[in-house]
């Protein structure tokens, strides 16, 4: 049996943590052990190289020496920043505030054989995960779902309003995307967020429209 997060973890007043105010997004964040099996040579040159990314990374930190000169020569960046552990209770609050969370461990016999509970737990609160290519994560065929197609023709977004089952904007920034209202001329039934400027027209007779961040409204439905 794979492992899994309980519903309770979606329960959270979504306020922002007193110690991550000051921290500026978007937020690439990792929750877990802070330890020799994390890749820290690819966390080091992301963090060098995306520079308007802030690298959050909450956990208790090994004591090994090689673990604790890397967290050092982390923390020397500017946009690189850790917290302590904090209780399973807590961590919602924390983990709704990343923008992408990740499972960035070295790949070898100790790692192969981890179901990471990170992984759920990003998902469970809605938050896109990045993690290395581990045996256990593969088998979950996340990947085999989401699929980026890139710039299309008008032909070719024709062909797709018209052969999909649904549309999903989840567009939180308040702006009047077409999209939705395209995806409507093709007779598309609609799920939207509630952060979009287009929701505030849309009745249930139309769309379904889901608060922000809160994932049990799907199963509502």
């Amino acid at each position: 049996m794979t492992n899994g997060v309980p519903s309770s973890f979606f329960q959270t007043d979504h306020l922002v943590p007193h110690d991550i105010v000051a921290i500026k997004p978007p937020i690439v964040g990792f929750v877990g052990t802070i330890a020799d099996w994390l890749d820290f040579e690819l966390l080091r040159s992301l963090a060098s190289n995306y520079g308007d990314l802030s690298f959050l990374f909450i956990g208790r930190i090994s004591s090994t020496n090689t673990t604790l000169a890397t967290v050092k020569a982390l923390k020397a960046l500017k946009n690189v920043f850790f917290l302590e552990q904090k209780r399973h209770d807590e961590l919602p609050g924390y983990i709704n505030q990343f923008n992408v969370g990740l499972i960035t461990f070295k790949v070898n016999a100790l790692t192969q054989s981890v179901n990471p509970v990170k992984l759920f737990e990003y998902l469970a609160v809605r938050v896109p995960a990045v993690s290395s290519p581990l045996d256990e994560v593969r088998e979950l065929h996340l990947s085999d779902n989401v699929h980026f197609l890139g710039l299309l023709t008008e032909e070719e977004l024709a062909f797709m309003y018209k052969n999909c089952d649904a549309f999903v904007w989840t567009g939180d920034d308040q702006s009047w995307g077409l999209a939705p209202l395209e995806a409507m001329l093709f007779g598309k039934p609609i799920i939207i967020s509630a952060g979009n400027g287009v929701s505030e027209v849309l009745d249930e007779s139309v769309a379904m429209v889901v608060p922000l961040r809160d994932p049990k409204q799907f199963n509502m439905h």
